[in-house]
């Protein structure tokens, strides 16, 4: 283990983040992990969350989609940059829920131990492909046509999905056993 960052099996050194996480509960755990008078505020504002730091204010913004939780942390990547190095635990990118590790600059050597990446701002790593996302002065030109794309395969996916299985026997015949068993009275179950 290199000095100052934690082995992948230290849970609670991490911020777990999932396709649920509000974006101001993940400002709110990153400035958990801040050294003392690197306060963040956040707010939530049209558009965009409204983020202080340093006394200056900050608009991360939102498309209010799946691809906020990376937006937003790639903004407070930028904003805190040089100060902060945001690192992944890379074992965990293949699951639904990410590891976030974020340590003052001095903390984080430029040779990583082989469970850590560093974060490259505007990548949504939940998505399987690369999709460049908008972040903190960043536009991204192209993100709303590649993120529709992405939304079309989703649904196909689901529908080809939806098909093979009403195709497949064994699953007809178990929905057939639960419909019985849910038009059963609710005393005749015990």
């Amino acid at each position: 283990m290199t000095v100052g960052l934690p082995s992948a099996d230290e849970a609670g050194a991490y911020i777990w983040l999932d396709h649920d996480a509000e974006e101001t509960w993940l400002v709110e755990e990153v400035a958990a992990r801040l050294r003392r008078g690197d306060e963040l505020c956040v707010a939530e504002q049209d558009g965009g969350l409204l983020i202080r730091w340093r006394g200056a204010d900050h608009v991360s913004p939102l498309t209010y989609s799946p691809h906020d939780r990376y937006i937003t942390l790639s903004s407070l990547a930028e904003l805190l940059k040089p100060a902060y190095r945001f690192l992944l635990l890379k074992e965990t990118l293949s699951e639904s829920q990410h590891g976030v590790l974020v340590r003052p600059a001095e903390e984080a050597p430029a040779e990583l131990p082989p469970h850590l990446i560093p974060l490259q701002q505007g990548l949504d790593y939940f998505e399987p492909g690369p999709l460049t996302i908008p972040y903190l002065d960043h536009p991204a030109p192209g993100f709303v046509a590649q993120s529709r794309a992405l939304a079309g395969e989703r649904v196909a996916a689901g529908e080809e999905m939806l098909g093979l299985l009403k195709r497949d026997p064994e699953v007809q015949r178990a929905l057939k056993a639960l419909r019985r068993e849910a038009g059963r009275p609710w005393w005749k179950f015990w």
